[in-house]
């Protein structure tokens, strides 16, 4: 059974969002919301952070897909 992402911090939300895209290898906003069962809003401002925080890549292609960069 998977934790409540809902009712832990927003920093302890965004490191398990950081070590989830690092096993993967990807991220994107929905691949959040499917895994971390996030709305959009709050998966996209993860996205966004790690992209600042240089772990992701600007969107690619047609699904706007991120590689892992750091």
């Amino acid at each position: 059974m998977k934790p409540d992402y809902n009712q832990i911090s927003e920093q302890e939300l965004y490191e398990c969002a950081v070590a989830y895209v690092r096993e993967r290898g990807l991220a994107s906003t929905s691949m959040l919301q499917r895994h971390f069962y996030l709305n959009y809003a709050k998966a996209h401002i993860l996205i966004e952070r790690m992209e600042q925080d240089g772990i992701i890549s600007e969107p690619e292609g047609k699904m706007y897909e991120r590689r892992v960069i750091g």
